[in-house]
């Protein structure tokens, strides 16, 4: 039957396609921060081994995913999708979410104003992994206010990236001058790269995706992430957090 594909923006190199995607008959989703690369399984010589995060969703918030497909393939020529998906799969769980695509800062609520408000919304703790730490202004200033009120600031990042050796000193810079404020902590795992692109708030809101917390993501790219509110959710990744935490210790 061979395989369909189109190229989104092809010979231009911004904005980017940044969404991690897959959807399976109409009723099955997976999004977050894994790319389809042998990296997740090999690692990088020099590197070590890639850690990330993805999500399985059913139910009838794949219909969002499906539409979201549809309009980003139909953006990318003359080809419309021919193929039809399910009106609303049946729900199959209790975990209230919203899927949230952005495309820069020109559309609202864009990136920075999402990540803002979920960091002015924390009482307790704020917890992420941001493989690709270059924030705007707005995200520094949203976690300093945080960590200001007495909000718990965890960042955890590998010892190492993907990125050439100068650009891991410039995002390792970033998070330990951050690191430096009260109440805000960075854990570093040594022997490889996080890429996941997680946020979770008082232990219970919790977003999935791909934007990281550079400029890109936040300002150009189209990017899709999961927000949820679900203890359990949250629980796992906390469990997750604090493995790799202690093991970088």
């Amino acid at each position: 039957m061979g395989v369909d594909v189109v190229f989104y923006n092809q010979g231009a190199l911004f904005p980017r396609n940044h969404r991690k995607l897959t959807l399976v008959d109409g009723k099955v989703a997976y999004t977050g921060g894994m790319n389809v690369t042998d990296l997740y399984l090999n690692g990088i010589e020099g590197v070590g081994k890639f850690w990330d995060m993805h999500l399985k969703i059913e139910g009838p918030a794949v219909h969002s995913f499906n539409t979201g497909f549809i309009r980003m393939w139909n953006s990318c020529g003359d080809r419309p999708l021919a193929v039809s998906f399910p009106e609303a799969p049946a729900p199959c769980g209790d975990v209230p979410l919203i899927v949230l695509e952005t495309q820069g800062s020109d559309i609202h609520p864009n990136p920075d104003e999402l990540f803002s408000s979920l960091f002015a919304t924390a009482q307790h703790s704020i917890r992420l992994i941001s493989g690709y730490f270059m924030p705007t202004r707005a995200i520094v200033n949203g976690l300093k206010d945080a960590a200001r009120r007495g909000v718990s600031v965890q960042m955890l990042m590998g010892s190492s990236s993907d990125m050439p050796p100068v650009v891991d000193k410039v995002l390792m810079r970033r998070a330990l001058r951050l690191s430096q404020e009260d109440h805000i902590t960075l854990y570093l795992q040594q022997g490889g790269f996080h890429h996941e692109k997680v946020v979770s708030i008082d232990g219970h809101l919790i977003m999935v995706g791909s934007h990281n917390m550079d400029r890109l993501s936040l300002k150009t790219n189209h990017e899709i992430g999961v927000l949820m509110d679900s203890h359990e959710v949250a629980g796992t990744f906390d469990a997750y957090f604090d493995a790799h935490a202690l093991s970088g210790l």
